[in-house]
Formats: C-alpha cells, structure tokens, sequence
C-alpha cells in the first residue's frame, strides 16, 4: 500500500508559489459556501512521526478562514476523559453545521500505536477498526464529511526529520515510535484497508517534501469539499433512497396483534405477593450490578396511559439502589413522538455519561 507513496516527489518554490493562490482562493469560495449548508466537515490529520503532520495544520489555518474552523490535538486522556466512553473525548468535539474541525490525533491514534507496540492483538484491533467504520458511516449518513489524510515517510527521511526535530517539538515518544517503524507500518496498513470506505476514504501523501506534501493535502481537501457540497445539492433535487423513509409491511401478526389484554389481569392479592417478590429480587440483582460494575440500561415503551410511569416507579422502589437513576423523554423538535422512560443502574461514570446523553 505504502509503496505508491513512497516514490520521491518534489515541487519548486516557484510551482508551489504559483499554486497556492488558486487553491487558496477556491478553498475560501468553498469555506464559506458550506456555511450555507446543513453540512459540516471532520478533517483527521494522521500519519507517520516527523511527517510534519502539524505544519499541515498551520497551512490549513493561515489558507482558510479560521473563525470557522476548529483545531483539536489528541494527547494523553485525561482523568475526565477515562472516566467515560472512549469516543467521547473525540464526540464532544464535533463541529456545527457549516464549519469545520481539524483533529489532531484520532480515534484511529490509541488502537495503532497499541498494536504496534504488542499490547493488543490483531483481532482486537480489528473489532475496533469495524467500531471505527460504523462511527464514521454513522457520521457521513448524518451529513458531516470526513477527510481522511495520512501522511507517509521513509523510515530514513523519518530519522533525519527526527534528528533535526527542535527539542521543544519533540515529543517523548518520538523516537520510541521511530525504533518501531515497521511494526507502525504494519499495523497502520491493515487499520487503513479496513477503514478505507467510499463514504470515508483514506488518502495517502508522500511527506518528504514540504511544499508538495501541504499543497497535495489542500488540493485534496478542496476536491472533497466541492464533492460533498454538489452530492448535497443534488440530494434536495432528488433524495436518495437511503434517505427516504421506509415503510412497515408486517408479513404476518405481530407481537402486538398476539397480546390478549384480557388475560393480563390479577387479582389485588396476588398482584400484591408478585410485586413484593420481584422488588426483592430487583433490589438484590441491582446491588450485584452495582458491585460489578455492571451497566443496566431498561426502556419503557407503549400507549398513552399505559402505566408506564406508575411500573417505573414501582421498579424505582423495589430496586432501592442509590445508584439507580430515572429520566423521561417525550418529545422530538417539540411533537409528540410516543413517551419513553428509561431506567438505569449505573455502576460507572462513563455509564452515566451514556445515560444522560441518550
């Protein structure tokens, strides 16, 4: 894969000046034509330690409008971080309709550098890479453009860039990374192939020469915008399948139509003797979660004065665990949309990150 990438390639200054403008001109024409839109634009900056990776941040920033653009870099978690879901971090920073958003570090960055350096295995790297697959699709589907761009050195040029590396802007881990290149190498291969999608593709830039590397990645970035922009439009002339809705066609009776409402009855007695045993059978599965650490996550759903409010209440008792907590939601954009009542045990913080945010 790499190997296309890795043949030598050069731009003179005087090309490159020559260049510039132009690109520069449509990448602003396209920046503000975004804004019109419902459209918003994840660029996932990657790629081999030395590439300059960085550099390409800054010509991005000093070519394009930088009150709508956002630059996020992805170090170390931080204690807040590890406390939730891993793409958290990363969700948080998803920008607005009609913007961008530059990341610096990915959710690519922590299951490569953990593969390369043998602390997990190749299965769990690729499970994670199908996690990554279906993000970015979900992503995509929802209308935001994802600009995949890695960036390729040799392991030689990657030793010189290393070595010539200002102190300052040499991270720690720098030259351990540069000691396993083709382990890097390796693992990087097989994240990109199984990522390598249509609706979020990959693409490779050779970095070893400055000028050719920032405006191959510009060039890049304004084709995708300009494809994304005119796939937009003709989706409001003539909407995909994909996103019209679908219609239910039940083949047969379904479980609704099979529900005897009659026989659903009990007598005040035994009613009483049920409840009393499944709320001590609740509260003791729901302590056992609790010391487990284990996430339940329960969603009540049905008619308009179904009872739902009234079980949920009954569960609440019954489970009598103080970290068991009950949220409402009813509306969608202001209409009725059913009713819904979740009910969690939440064992963890990042359980209830994903709680409050359902």
């Amino acid at each position: 894969m790499f190997e296309a990438v890795s043949q030598s390639t050069a731009i003179s200054k005087k090309d490159f000046e020559a260049q510039v403008q132009d690109v520069r001109t449509e990448l602003l024409r396209t920046q503000y034509a975004l804004q019109d839109t419902d459209q918003s634009v994840i660029i996932i900056i990657a790629g081999v330690e030395g590439a300059g990776k960085s550099d390409v941040v800054n010509r991005f920033n000093e070519w394009m409008d930088t009150r709508w653009i956002r630059n996020h870099a992805f170090w170390d978690e931080t204690d807040e971080e590890r406390q939730r879901p891993a793409k958290w971090r990363f969700w948080r920073t998803f920008p607005p309709r009609g913007q961008m958003a530059v990341m610096f570090g990915s959710w690519y960055t922590h299951h490569i550098i953990s593969r390369a350096l043998n602390k997990t295995t190749n299965d769990h790297l690729d499970v994670e890479m199908q996690h990554i697959e279906k993000l970015e699709r979900m992503l995509t589907d929802d209308g935001h453009l994802v600009v995949k761009l890695w960036f390729h050195l040799s392991p030689e040029m990657q030793q010189k860039r290393i070595k010539g590396k200002d102190k300052h802007r040499l991270t720690k881990l720098a030259k351990k990374f540069a000691k396993h290149y083709d382990d890097f190498l390796r693992t990087s291969e097989r994240a990109i192939r199984l990522t390598d999608t249509g609706n979020a593709p990959w693409f490779l830039i050779n970095a070893e020469n400055k000028r050719y590397r920032d405006i191959t990645a510009a060039k890049i970035l304004l084709q995708q915008l300009q494809s994304g922009l005119q796939k937009q439009a003709a989706e409001k002339i003539s909407p995909s399948k994909q996103h019209q809705a679908r219609k239910f066609t039940p083949d047969g009776p379904t479980v609704l139509d099979e529900l005897n409402l009659d026989e659903c009855k009990l007598s005040g007695k035994e009613y009483s003797r049920q409840l009393d045993h499944y709320q001590n059978r609740l509260s003791k599965l729901s302590w056992q979660a609790r010391n487990a650490r284990r996430s339940v996550v329960t969603v009540f759903e049905g008619w308009d004065a179904g009872g739902k409010g009234g079980a949920i209440r009954r569960a609440d008792t019954g489970a009598g665990c103080p970290a068991l907590q009950c949220d409402f939601r009813g509306r969608t954009h202001g209409r009725r949309k059913g009713a819904a009542l979740f009910m969690a045990i939440l064992a963890s913080p990042a359980s209830r990150w994903l709680f409050h945010h359902l």
